[in-house]
């Protein structure tokens, strides 16, 4: 999600200190967990699929400093081009 040239406009560095979530992976019947302190990440599937009628949705939360929402938008948002 965020890479070295993704700075605050401020020019200050974002700081990430935690990430939670879930993801709707491609092509995967069943949700994931994302878990993220500082560079320590863990991705990985829970038990339960998707409903056929329920609409798949990811979200994260995400806690820092100088974070540029915009910029963590756009970088998320990349990946699933």
């Amino acid at each position: 999600i965020l890479w070295p040239d993704q700075d605050a406009p401020t020019g200050s560095f974002q700081e990430i200190y935690r990430i939670k979530g879930t993801i709707a992976a491609v092509n995967e019947s069943k949700r994931h967990i994302v878990q993220a302190v500082y560079d320590l990440w863990e991705v990985y599937p829970t038990k339960e699929d998707w409903l056929t009628d329920e609409e798949r949705v990811s979200k994260l939360i995400i806690i820092g400093r100088n974070l540029d929402e915009t910029a963590l938008s756009e970088g998320f948002l990349s990946t699933m081009r």
